[in-house]
């Protein structure tokens, strides 16, 4: 019996860790935009409501597909794995794709919400920014759930942690080199694409060091 605890607990610690770091994501965001102002801490959170209806729907749904591929895993049916995993994402991304156009098509709901003007004209483009997070989101969530259902818990706990960094990271770049959040990746990607094949966190903190910031604190970021 122990060992069949200790057995569970390896497998669905890192299933834990890897949800927490959706919540961790928005947590960091609301931390650093907390720092501006109330007014745009209150629009990040007017934003966040309609994004995790969003994620409530998605993740709920991608979770039907690890019973699925534990099933097929445990009878040795390969095709049928196969045939789950591709459905899955198939399904995923469809779903994705219906749940960005719903929220988008249907933001100005926010106008009936008796929220104050000021926040409401800075929580609209935030979430038409935002939502289309949700279609990477989900087809993340479809091979998530595919390796949660092989027990191969560690890969998707690895990616949510290195999620997080990278979104602390580029925090921290946007706020200190006064560039916004959308400047400090297209600049990263433009290092990425001419260095050839690196990290994304290398080639943010690459613009940090020509931003003439702190360079120790971001060895700090990334070693935490």
């Amino acid at each position: 019996p122990s060992s069949a605890a200790s057995d569970v607990y390896k497998r669905q610690l890192p299933v834990m860790l890897g949800m927490l770091g959706h919540t961790l994501v928005s947590l960091v965001d609301n931390i650093m935009v907390g720092k501006l102002d109330p007014t745009n801490l209150a629009a990040v959170s007017l934003g966040n409501s309609f994004i995790f209806i969003g994620m409530a729907i998605g993740i709920g749904f991608s979770s039907a597909i690890t019973p699925l591929i534990a099933e097929a895993d445990s009878e040795k049916n390969h095709y049928k794995l196969q045939s789950t995993f591709f459905h899955g994402i198939i399904l995923c991304t469809a779903l994705s794709l219906i749940l960005f156009l719903s929220i988008f098509l249907f933001r100005d709901i926010m106008l009936l919400m008796n929220q104050p003007k000021e926040v409401v004209e800075l929580a609209l483009p935030y979430l038409e920014l935002v939502v289309i997070s949700l279609i990477p989101l989900l087809i993340f969530q479809a091979f998530k759930q595919f390796c949660d259902g092989l027990s191969l818990t560690i890969y998707p706990m690895y990616a949510a942690v290195l999620a997080n960094v990278i979104n602390v990271l580029i925090n921290y770049v946007s706020k200190k080199s006064g560039l916004t959040n959308r400047e400090v990746v297209r600049r990263s990607q433009r290092k990425r694409n001419a260095l050839g094949p690196v990290t994304l966190w290398l080639c943010v903190s690459l613009l940090a060091r020509e931003q003439g910031l702190d360079m120790e604190k971001i060895n700090e970021i990334l070693e935490k």
